[in-house]
């Protein structure tokens, strides 16, 4: 099943004017809009709202750090595009000694949370260590045309159901992490230099018990390096992911990895014994990096599944989707491609 990308979004949540998309509130650095901050918009946000409330961020760079709180369900938030409307911040643990979920320049916490066409960034850098650039714990969020940029800890899914779709994700070490039910699909996943002497983990999963389908999967997604990183992507360790806790599941299906992955694929997390209990999955995969011949013996529930197996791990089924995700415009394959 697929939903066009730009249409079907349009008529689910425009409220009508002419047939155009009418924001509730329009946030312009250049004055030009109701406000000139994010957080300004969000703080417009009516007591005991019904519906969803729909913020325009036009293009700028919005050096702020925005909280959406769980008392304003239903937001839908959208920029003039990847790299015209950005929103930035440095928080981060390793210079600051802020806490990792604090670090984050944007952070959703309300369910029913929408964003398309803008960019969120943590500047902070690998000498920053925990950086993040965005942050949710509201369930049945769902991000479309966005561009998360970082190094450690880019995209935390803190918790709950989360789809993130045609969208391009850079980071280092864990730059893809948390505890929900997260599926990334169709997106480029672009791969940084590091620090010396440091390596390169993908995904950290942080599954602790097995409770419903909760864990992480790439769907349909490419996983390169950036122009930085090129040059010398041998001579930098980069692994699919490491097992943040013992329950970690993290699956990699229809995707096309590139020839920096290392053979083992995954890495133990050092000081643990999560590579005992954790679940790693991967099916149908291309590329350079796809080979599995050379996949780590030390994880012991390792497994390159077959179709029927990944079909578990689908939209439709790992996210329930078909109950929520429709309405609210966002494209999606919800079965194997």
């Amino acid at each position: 099943m697929k939903i066009c990308p730009f249409v079907t979004m349009w008529k689910l949540l425009a409220k009508h004017s002419g047939g155009q998309l009418v924001p509730d509130v329009v946030v312009a650095k250049d004055g030009s809009g109701k406000f000139k901050t994010i957080s300004e918009a969000l703080n417009a946000y009516p007591p005991k709202f019904k519906g969803r409330f729909v913020i325009h961020v036009k293009a700028g760079v919005y050096n702020e750090q925005v909280i959406v709180d769980k008392k304003k369900p239903n937001v839908f938030i959208y920029g003039d595009g990847i790299a015209k409307t950005i929103v930035t911040g440095s928080k981060n643990y390793g210079i600051m000694n802020i806490g990792t979920m604090h670090t984050a320049t944007f952070a959703n916490e309300a369910s029913g949370f929408i964003a398309r066409g803008m960019s969120f960034r943590n500047e902070a850098g690998p000498q920053g260590h925990q950086a993040v650039a965005f942050r949710s714990q509201g369930d049945k969020t769902a991000l479309f045309d966005c561009s998360f940029e970082g190094s450690q800890d880019t995209l935390y899914y803190q918790n709950l159901k989360q789809f993130y779709r045609n969208c391009r994700i850079y980071g280092t070490v864990d730059f893809i992490f948390g505890k929900g039910d997260c599926i990334i699909q169709d997106s480029q996943i672009i791969v940084r230099k590091p620090l010396p002497n440091q390596f390169n983990t993908v995904t950290a999963d942080g599954r602790e018990i097995k409770r419903g389908s909760n864990g992480l999967v790439l769907h349909h997604c490419s996983i390169v390096p950036d122009d930085y990183l090129w040059p010398v992507r041998f001579q930098i360790p980069t692994f699919l992911g490491r097992p943040w806790k013992p329950e970690a599941l993290t699956v990699v299906m229809q995707s096309t990895l590139g020839d920096f992955i290392r053979p083992e694929g995954w890495k133990i997390w050092d000081g643990s014994t999560n590579h005992h209990t954790c679940t790693m999955y991967e099916h149908g995969n291309t590329g350079p990096g796809a080979n599995t011949n050379r996949r780590t013996k030390e994880f012991k529930r390792f497994k390159v599944i077959s179709a029927a197996e990944a079909a578990k791990f689908t939209v439709g089924h790992f996210l329930a989707a078909g109950e929520w995700l429709p309405q609210t415009g966002v494209p999606v394959q919800m079965g194997l491609y």
